[in-house]
Formats: structure tokens, sequence, C-alpha cells
């Protein structure tokens, strides 16, 4: 998946990561202005309809497969 963190968004995500085996949760529901919203959020588990779709840095990112198709190109900053 080319999905892009920059290193100052890696440096925050690191820190909200750091007390434990934790990741960063992507997901995307219908709605807002162009139709989509970008959810994120910091979790301790891994769902069964998850995957990880990035690790770099430290950081492990996880979404959903009905939302990685939106995620493809996502810069996080």
């Amino acid at each position: 998946m080319n999905l892009t963190i920059t290193e100052q968004a890696k440096e925050f995500i690191v820190k909200k990561l750091a007390d434990g085996d934790k990741y960063l949760r992507l997901g995307v529901k219908e709605g807002g202005c162009a139709g989509m919203t970008y959810d994120a959020e910091i979790s301790s588990t891994l769902a069964e309809n998850e995957d990880v779709i990035l690790e770099t840095g430290g950081v492990r990112v996880t979404a959903d497969r009905e939302s990685q198709q939106y995620l493809e190109g996502l810069t996080i900053d």
C-alpha cells in the first residue's frame, strides 16, 4: 500500500504509541462534503477484519479491508 507519514507526524504518533503494543487505526466512513471522512485512533487490538497496512519507524498502521481502497496514496501530516 502506498501510504506516507511525514517525519513530523511520525514523531507525534510514536509518542502516542510509546506506552505499549499499540496501532494507529485508520478508517474511512461515508459523510462529509466529498462523501467520505477519514477517522484515526490509537488502539491496542487488531480487529478480525483489519490488516497492518504499514510498519515504519515504530508506527504500525491498521485499516479495515473496506477502508483500504480509499487510503491508497494518503499522506499523514
